[in-house]
């Protein structure tokens, strides 16, 4: 958890620094972005690499070229030695305003660029700082090559040129992370003595998804008895 208002921040955090008609800072992302890639670049060339993460904001066409040549240069350099490297890009793309405050509010509590700042003015300057992004935010198009592109940070996703082991471990992977609270609330059918109170354990369940706040993302999943499926309609029916 952070400290607000606590130690000196730290350097080239501002949303300044991320500002992309600024030419020192510009180069210095640049710079540091490409080092790290160049050092996963090495990892993969070690024995038992497999799959590499490069967590970066690559938003522009130009940058992710960039890295797809570095790619290039090292399969050309391995030719005939080595198995190829192959690049996805995985572009988060999130249209819930809800859903960006409270992964913002995440982020401003638990990233070291803000520790030193009041929640309200990390909040500022992170909103400054994606306002900087979307200036010059370009959508990975499918010219550049293999993508998944993950919507509302849900099960939807869309996804060009992928197959093989991609398909089949790591887009169900990337699908199945839950980066935010997702309760799973469980609703045990009355048997025995207490079967012929189904119809008041309905009507509490009712009541209960009436006043529920988060109601409406409910996902229902019930089983093929017909009084499941009476409680599963009624709570439906109230959760609109």
């Amino acid at each position: 958890a952070r400290a607000p208002g606590t130690g000196p921040r730290t350097p080239f955090s501002s949303a300044s620094f991320f500002d992309a008609s600024k030419a020192f800072a510009t180069s210095h992302r640049d710079r540091i972005s490409l080092e790290a890639f160049e050092s996963l670049l090495r990892w993969l060339k070690e024995d038992g690499s497999e799959i590499a993460i490069f967590d970066a904001c690559n938003v522009t066409k130009q940058r992710r070229a960039k890295l797809g040549e570095l790619v290039c240069a090292l399969n050309d350099e391995a030719a005939g030695r080595e198995s190829p490297v192959s690049i996805v890009f995985i572009e988060s793309i999130c249209y819930d305003e809800q859903m960006v405050l409270q992964l913002m509010e995440g982020k401003v509590q638990n990233s070291p660029d803000f520790v030193s700042l009041p929640k309200a003015a990390a909040m500022a300057d992170l909103h400054e700082r994606i306002r900087h992004y979307e200036k010059v935010y370009q959508t990975v198009a499918h010219d550049e090559g293999p993508y998944i592109k993950i919507l509302d940070l849900s099960s939807k996703a869309s996804v060009s040129n992928v197959y093989g082991r991609m398909a089949s471990s790591v887009l169900p992977f990337l699908l199945a992370l839950h980066t935010m609270d997702r309760p799973v609330l469980l609703y045990m059918l009355p048997s025995g003595d207490e079967a012929g109170s189904s119809p008041q354990y309905r009507e509490a369940l009712v009541r209960w998804a009436r006043s529920y706040a988060r109601s409406s993302e409910l996902t229902i999943l019930t089983s093929t008895e017909p009084s499941a499926l009476a409680a599963a309609q009624g709570l439906a029916d109230a959760s609109g």
